[in-house]
């Protein structure tokens, strides 16, 4: 577990210090996305499907494609990428997990810990309502002994809009003029809903989010002792402000796609697993440099086709991605990918 310190760069180091457990991660809210972003892809728990909120919006990547598209150009493969900002920092990489059986044979102590939190997960995940932020304490000794950082977490539902001009009409304007959301990716792939995130640190500095969850902690630990019913789980609203992340589904009336964007800021970076089944390239798209993920042979993570690339100019990064169960061909959504890709 991470452990934050005081000090001058307090703020620096409590962001740093405010990402999800990983140990948690297949488990917590897509919409903290962004949570990533809120290191996004923790779908790596996450056998045939992504998680209904987070991990499900959490951003896909693509693979190893040769598409006849003349906006398309292929580099040398391997299975490590990154895409840096101008100052050479890298903003979105990959990493090699192992398969899961592997993993769990590393971290037999924490298998206990995963089947609890699958469990509490069920009660959890759609205690949120529509543009709702929630922080919530699980009053168990096993979660909280693998988590102790983290002990309470936050939980939200993104606003959501069928109509297009509406969803723009809701995203904030800052946004609205620096992020690119086309209405249709194809003529048979268009606009179906559109979801505006929440802020993760609801309208505070990450600094004070933290000091205001480490604060609940005592508060719910003081109610779980004085509860007399048997409840584990405790909640409390807290306030909701848009963030500076949306998502649009996309749908050709078969199978679905979700483009994400977010805002990367100050430290924050995406890191994208790759596992051994998978297919991984980094391509150029009209001029991008895009990580493309093809886990279509993949049992360990629930997408077929994911890409991520990185705006430069507006600091956004963006993800384009479909579930195992899309009809989509290769060449379907490396068109769609084309569409969703400015140039530089």
């Amino acid at each position: 577990m991470r452990q934050c310190r005081g000090g001058h760069e307090a703020e620096k180091k409590i962001a740093e210090c405010f990402k999800p457990d990983p140990a948690a991660s297949s488990f917590d809210v897509r919409d903290q996305v962004m949570k990533r972003v809120y290191r996004i892809h923790r779908d790596r728990h996450a056998k045939g499907s992504r998680n209904r909120r987070m991990t499900r919006r959490t951003f896909l990547l693509v693979t190893g494609i040769i598409v006849a598209l003349t906006s398309l150009t292929g580099f040398a493969a391997t299975r490590y990428f990154q895409i840096v900002n101008e100052k050479g920092r890298a903003v979105i990489k990959t990493l090699l997990y192992p398969k899961k059986e592997e993993e769990n044979r590393k971290n037999e102590s924490l298998e206990e810990y995963y089947r609890r939190m699958k469990e509490y997960w069920r009660q959890i995940e759609n205690l949120a309502r529509p543009g709702e932020i929630l922080a919530y304490y699980i009053d168990d000794d096993v979660i909280n002994k693998n988590n102790t950082l983290d002990k309470v977490k936050i939980i939200t539902e993104p606003l959501r809009f069928k109509s297009y001009n509406h969803f723009l009409r809701q995203v904030p304007e800052k946004m609205r003029a620096r992020i690119v959301l086309p209405e249709r990716l194809t003529d048979s792939i268009r606009f179906v809903e559109g979801l505006v995130h929440a802020d993760q640190h609801f309208g505070e500095k990450p600094v004070d989010a933290f000091a205001i969850l480490a604060e609940l902690v005592e508060q719910f630990e003081q109610e779980a002792k004085k509860n007399k019913d048997g409840r584990k789980i405790f909640t409390k609203p807290l306030p909701w402000f848009p963030g500076t992340a949306v998502t649009i589904i996309y749908s050709d009336g078969q199978s679905k796609l979700d483009l994400h964007a977010a805002k990367l800021t100050g430290i924050n970076r995406v890191e994208t697993p790759v596992t051994s089944d998978m297919k991984v390239e980094k391509i150029k798209v009209n001029g991008r440099e895009v990580i493309f993920r093809d886990a279509a042979a993949s049992d360990e993570i629930g997408i077929k086709y994911d890409a991520q690339w990185y705006d430069e100019k507006n600091k956004y990064y963006y993800s384009l991605g479909v579930d195992k169960e899309s009809k989509l061909s290769k060449q379907d959504f490396m068109e769609a990918l084309e569409a969703s890709v400015t140039k530089p």
